[in-house]
């Protein structure tokens, strides 16, 4: 029941207010406003998947290329990482030759399945969205026995511990 302030000098206003209550009370009643709240808050989380998905979701992305030197020749370097990166969830990884690993990965925006959901059956339409994130890591020969891998893309948190890894390991 939702209760207005009234001035209660006056006759008017007290009839006035018994009757904004009562019309308040004939549109909902009951379970009625905890539909209405569960429906807002569906609304307010769809709106930000979908704010979230838009600005980038989880990716860490890398603008410029970022650089790092590790010991060995850039095959063998390749090789490591693409080891390490092969047990990657949702990730393609290609071996692009001359040097080149590019890591592919497409997934469903969450936006997507929560319409699919809730606009069900036609919101099936929704899961044929995809996002796609490319990241790219170019190893060159920099000094004999040593190669310079450079990286540029959108890189995951667990393809960063990965790549860290191979790098860490080859600096020791």
């Amino acid at each position: 029941m939702l209760w207005l302030p009234v001035n209660v000098t006056s006759e008017r206003s007290t009839v006035c207010s018994q009757s904004v209550r009562g019309s308040l009370e004939s549109v909902f009643s009951g379970n009625e406003w905890l539909i209405v709240v569960v429906f807002a808050a569906v609304a307010v989380f769809v709106v930000w998947a979908v704010v979230r998905s838009v600005q980038g979701g989880a990716g860490a992305r890398i603008l410029a290329p970022q650089t790092a030197l590790v010991r060995g020749e850039p095959g063998e370097v390749l090789a490591d990482l693409q080891l390490a990166l092969a047990g990657l969830k949702a990730t393609s990884l290609r071996g692009g030759g001359g040097g080149v690993v590019t890591l592919e990965r497409q997934t469903v925006p969450v936006w997507a399945v929560l319409v699919a959901i809730l606009f069900f059956p036609l919101g099936l339409v929704a899961l044929v969205a995809r996002s796609a994130e490319t990241a790219t890591i170019a190893a060159t020969n920099a000094e004999p026995g040593t190669t310079e891998l450079r990286m540029a893309g959108v890189f995951r948190s667990d393809s960063v511990a990965a790549i860290n890894g191979v790098i860490a390991t080859r600096s020791e």
